[in-house]
């Protein structure tokens, strides 16, 4: 009788033939919950770094910005072939419909999913095996595409608005607004965290423009307390954030 009934029960297959995954499951939390967090501090952060200070020696595996950069291509690549194999959820109202089936599951996800982004996450991956393949490290033209990788930082957008959504529920309905023990201190994280992110990204950009039109020649030079362009790549990020933040005064002047 058992083996009757297992029978009777259909197995949800993927696009690609593969078990389909509950979304409910110990796995599928676990994994949505390390891409958020791997959005909210390597994306974030890292990102804007790496395109800072790797991109003359992009391609380098002995550089540890590229093996970095390689491990988290992976990641995004290895996220993009999950998202195929997680059922979904839709809600109309207050109900729900669990979808397992695979070609659904994919008609969902690449038209009303975050399939576009995370294909353009994972474009800078295989741009960098290409790279490493063909060993076109130190070209010049290499270093100016690899700016791409700035795309990822779209994904940003995208969990700030499921934070965001998920805030709108309400104090009791809204995990996220347990765990910072009511939606004021969420929303502040937020802004904190949009915050900091910017001001990175925006310390790292004034780094990667020295970098091409030359330390000599750019705003390294402005600062006469410190010899910014021979000084460590800490010292320039610290003093490129620096500049950024002093800068807003004088742009909101004008």
């Amino acid at each position: 009788m058992k083996a009757t009934l297992e029978q009777k029960m259909p197995i949800n297959l993927s696009i690609i033939g593969l078990p389909m995954i509950s979304p409910d499951s110990l796995f599928a939390m676990m994994w949505i919950s390390f891409i958020a967090l791997m959005d909210m501090t390597y994306t974030a952060y890292w990102v804007p770094i790496n395109v800072a200070f790797c991109s003359t020696d992009y391609g380098d595996l002995s550089s540890n910005c590229t093996a970095a950069d390689l491990a988290g291509g992976i990641v995004y690549a290895l996220h993009l072939f999950l998202s195929f194999h997680f059922g979904t959820v839709m809600f109309h109202g207050y109900r729900k419909k669990l979808i397992m089936d695979g070609f659904l599951v994919a008609r969902i996800y690449t038209r009303h999913g975050r399939f576009l982004l995370d294909l353009i996450s994972v474009l800078p991956f295989f741009y960098l095996v290409v790279i490493i393949a063909g060993n076109y490290v130190a070209i010049r033209w290499v270093a100016i595409v690899s700016l791409f990788r700035l795309v990822r930082l779209a994904r940003l957008f995208s969990i700030g608005n499921i934070i965001l959504d998920d805030i709108q529920r309400g104090d009791k309905n809204s995990p996220v607004a347990r765990f910072f023990g009511g939606s004021t201190p969420a929303y502040l994280f937020i802004i904190c965290f949009f915050a900091t992110a910017i001001i990175n990204m925006e310390g790292c950009l004034m780094v990667l423009v020295s970098n091409f039109i030359g330390k000599e020649n750019s705003w390294m030079t402005s600062l006469d307390w410190i010899d910014i362009p021979n000084a460590s790549s800490l010292y320039h990020w610290y003093y490129g954030i620096y500049t950024a933040i002093a800068s807003v005064p004088f742009m909101a002047r004008k």
